[in-house]
Parts: C-alpha cells; structure tokens; sequence
C-alpha cells in the first residue's frame, strides 16, 4: 500500500524523541530483573512538528492529509517534504541507527488547530515512527 504524501509545508520548529527498543521487563518477587529484548531496531520515535502563522487553507490541508490517513489507515510519506531537513534527517540516521525510511510514520493523534487571526492559524502536529513488522498490498 502506498503511502500518503504530507503537505509540503516547512515546520517552525520540529521536536523529536528516539524510540526505544522493543523488550519486556520480567521482575521476580525478590526483586531480580530480567529484560527480554525482542529486537535490535528503535521504534515508537516521536515527532512533534509546529507551524506558526499558517494560512487557513494550509491548516486545512493538514487535517485533510489527516483524514485521507486515517481513513486508509495508512503511514505518511514524509520524503520530499520540508518537514524533515537533510541535516534533521543525517541526524535522525545517527542517533537512532535506523534510516527514516526504515520508519512509518503515522499520526501519533489527531492535528490541532488554532486560530489566532481570521485566516492565519497556527498547526501542530504529533507522529509517531513505527517499524512495520508485513507489507501489506
């Protein structure tokens, strides 16, 4: 299944966290801890993009891109887009040891929208990276 390109807008500010590592954390009844890692690869990475003095029509077409994701439960297409700058992208390779198109990224919850003037709003943006375990077609 394709992904759904997202607007080609540039963020003011991007905040991100490093996912963690898949695993399961075993505590006996005296205390001794067991972890059980499940894998070698981060996921569950999180990014927060924010745009400041946005147009109403721009707000709009993020909650359209929402909603086309949404309703094809699908992942997003962030290369080709200004919300990930190659140095943001060069660092997100080395801090996480995944490549970003090792990661599918989905909407971590539904976009907010706020208006501060007639016609200019300001949008943010929560997503969350997964590894997908199938491709699906």
């Amino acid at each position: 299944m394709p992904a759904v390109a997202f607007p080609s807008l540039k963020p003011t500010s991007r905040q991100y966290t490093p996912g963690t590592f898949p695993q399961e954390v075993f505590r006996a009844l005296n205390g001794a801890v067991t972890i059980l890692r499940y894998g070698n690869k981060l996921t569950d990475a999180r990014m927060t993009l924010t745009y400041n003095y946005i147009t109403r029509d721009e707000g709009e077409s993020i909650l359209d891109n929402y909603h086309d994701v949404m309703k094809a439960h699908d992942w997003l297409d962030l290369s080709g887009t200004m919300c990930l700058s190659d140095d943001f992208t060069e660092w997100m390779k080395e801090s996480e040891g995944n490549s970003p198109s090792q990661l599918h990224w989905r909407y971590n919850s539904p976009p907010r929208i706020d208006e501060i003037l007639p016609g200019v709003v300001n949008a943010t943006v929560e997503l969350v990276g997964m590894l997908d375990g199938a491709e699906l077609d």
